[in-house]
């Protein structure tokens, strides 16, 4: 909790279009370019801003990774032109995913997700496209756009051909790509914990539950604002994006929709999950009762008889009695079996 409060206060104060990473990662920045077109492909990394040239006859790439050198960042955007207050919320990790239109320029705000040592992390990143570039900035390398990257070196696409609304397409596919990476993870921890409340059924999941319905959640915020900026790209029919290319972006429409639909059924389920283990822990509670309940009514007959002996009167006719204290255990002995007899024909045990 206190790392999320800072991360947000690193902005409190400052003025519009600063500068400022929110996050919390520290990857180094590091920057490619690539240029191709149908005949010709190149790829090469920018150490310094004077490498960065814009091929105007060919479609350019240029891809940022890591947000920790935040002079270098600022170089590119102000070379690319790419406006302060864009590039402000593409550093604010905590910005949610968002579309601006200009006229020169189409920018995407959205998240990504990348498996990190088992581990699956949410990346932010912004994509900015004109004529005939591409600018993408991650916060976080994308091994599903570095796969794309290659198969466009190997000629392995119609990207070559294509202009750049395929290109902004190819990088909406890799984002989308890895949200089902990260639902396909959080089934497997869902699927695991049912097991284990199924298995463990005389304890509290509660808070193993709550931690994948907040990741859940999470997934949520990052996803539902995606489906809007799909369809306003297919709405708003703009220029950057062709005819006959539209049929793409309504595949990944598709596979907005078809992800929305695992984000209901996991939440149903994870509510089905709060529902039966709250099931078990009265179950539970019940075994708990009944077992105190039996002990009580074995107990109960027996307290019954030690309370008649156990009264001050003078005269009682056992107390005298040689036999007397060993028949009282003996019919204490046989009630007791008696009621347990009763118990297991009830079949109460």
């Amino acid at each position: 909790m206190e790392n999320w409060k800072r991360n947000l206060s690193r902005k409190v104060g400052k003025p519009s279009g600063t500068l400022v990473y929110t996050g919390k990662h520290e990857e180094i920045t590091k920057v490619q370019q690539i240029v191709f077109d149908s005949e010709y492909f190149s790829k090469h990394e920018v150490n310094k801003i004077s490498e960065l040239q814009i091929d105007e006859k060919r479609i350019n790439w240029i891809i940022v990774n890591g947000f920790s050198d935040l002079s270098l960042i600022t170089q590119i955007a102000e070379k690319l032109e790419i406006h302060p207050l864009l590039l402000e919320d593409g550093l604010n990790v905590n910005h949610i995913p968002k579309i601006e239109k200009e006229k020169n320029q189409l920018s995407i705000v959205l998240k990504n997700f990348v498996n990190i040592k088992e581990k699956i992390v949410e990346s932010h990143v912004l994509i900015c496209i004109s004529t005939n570039l591409i600018i993408i900035f991650n916060e976080l390398t994308n091994p599903l756009i570095d796969e794309k990257t290659t198969r466009y070196e190997l000629n392995q696409t119609r990207g070559r051909t294509q202009k750049v609304d395929y290109s902004l397409y190819s990088m909406l596919d890799s984002v989308i790509d890895s949200y089902f990476i990260a639902f396909e993870n959080l089934r497997e921890e869902i699927s695991n914990l049912e097991e284990k409340i199924f298995t463990m059924n005389r304890e509290n999941h509660i808070d193993e539950i709550y931690k994948q319905k907040n990741k859940l959640e999470s997934l949520r915020k990052s996803i539902f604002p995606v489906r809007d900026i799909i369809r306003n790209i297919l709405e708003d029919e703009l220029e950057k994006i062709s005819t006959k290319n539209l049929i793409y972006y309504r595949d990944l429409q598709n596979h907005i929709h078809e992800i929305l639909g695992y984000y209901e059924s996991f939440r149903e389920i994870l509510s089905g999950l709060i529902n039966l283990n709250e099931s078990n822990l009265n179950n539970e509670t019940n075994r708990i009762i009944k077992s105190l309940t039996i002990v009580s009514t074995l107990f109960i007959p027996l307290t019954f008889i030690v309370g008649i002996y156990g009264m001050n009167f003078k005269f009682m006719p056992e107390l005298e009695w040689k036999y007397g204290y060993y028949f009282i255990l003996s019919l204490m002995a046989v009630i007791s079996a008696f009621v347990v007899l009763f118990i297991k024909r009830k079949k109460w045990l």
